[in-house]
């Protein structure tokens, strides 16, 4: 066999070897990165007959954050919402219907590069971390030192978790299957029978690095320890990877920690299948941790 053949093999089978790694992780991290920005049509807190105001707040980093913000009733204190990564502000509705129709305040609002929320790429949530602290300066300004909590699904979790950590006017939290924020934490999703997914993996956390001009600025395992002794609900679907991920969260807790499964709901879908019993374990919380 001739050595320009080989050659033209080898080179031909290392094309086929980067395209398999190098077009599937391009492709991952442009999905998470790109905008999200849309028009909030059709779907309020109106709905539910609660009385809202339409706001703005401005981030760190001087970008402007579409926000809904329901007034609590006199006393009670202020939950802030956190959707869900491919989400916008309407994804938590039914959460802040539960919530308002017992009086707590609401703030959701579209995360950066989402909905109607300003911003030129999304990062994994990365960049989405501070910005909690810049919705409990709005609070702020406008409430006397009320008390506040905080609510997450999925990414939306992680957030508020990562978040709060270090804001201790946050009080409480409630985490429903809080991801992963990390390229090592999420390393037990990946498919271990897929000889490819570890190197497109390893190619696509940088990508979005890069795309997002961000780095993960923590773990959610390690935001769960820097949370400290406040409250915390963890809440998780099903039987499999989800329920084992959040048990170690659960586990590595340091103050009082709840943790509650639903064996047959899906992913965040504990509202919408379990709305009696999900309503409840949130407001046992947090009627008991923000009194």
């Amino acid at each position: 066999m001739r050595p320009g053949f080989v050659t033209k093999i080898a080179f031909l089978l290392l094309a086929l070897l980067v395209g398999l790694v190098l077009v599937p992780a391009l492709v991952l991290a442009y999905t998470v990165t790109r905008p999200l920005n849309h028009p909030i049509c059709c779907q309020t807190p109106a709905d539910f007959g609660a009385a809202y105001e339409t706001i703005r707040f401005q981030t760190g980093d001087g970008l402007w954050l579409a926000s809904w913000y329901i007034p609590p009733s006199q006393g009670k204190a202020v939950i802030i919402l956190l959707h869900t990564y491919y989400a916008d502000r309407r994804q938590v509705l039914p959460v802040a219907r539960m919530l308002s129709a017992q009086g707590y305040g609401i703030l959701m609002y579209d995360q950066r590069a989402s909905g109607e929320s300003q911003g030129d790429s999304r990062s994994l949530g990365w960049r989405d971390i501070p910005d909690l602290g810049a919705a409990t300066e709005w609070l702020a300004s406008r409430a006397t030192s009320p008390a506040i909590g905080v609510y997450g699904c999925s990414m939306g979790a992680s957030i508020a978790l990562a978040g709060a950590a270090n804001l201790p006017v946050i009080r409480a939290a409630v985490l429903d299957a809080p991801s992963p924020l990390g390229y090592r934490e999420n390393l037990p999703q990946f498919n271990p029978r897929d000889p490819l997914m570890l190197p497109i993996m390893g190619l696509y956390y940088p990508i979005v690095m890069l795309r997002s001009r961000a780095l993960p600025p923590s773990t959610t395992l390690q935001a769960v320890k820097q949370f400290g002794q406040r409250p915390l609900l963890f809440i998780s679907s099903g039987a499999g990877n989800e329920k084992m991920r959040i048990e170690t969260y659960f586990a590595a807790a340091q103050g009082p920690r709840t943790l509650w499964n639903l064996p047959t709901a899906s992913h965040c879908s504990g509202p919408q299948q379990a709305p009696l019993e999900y309503s409840q374990h949130l407001l046992d919380f947090f009627n008991t941790n923000l009194p």
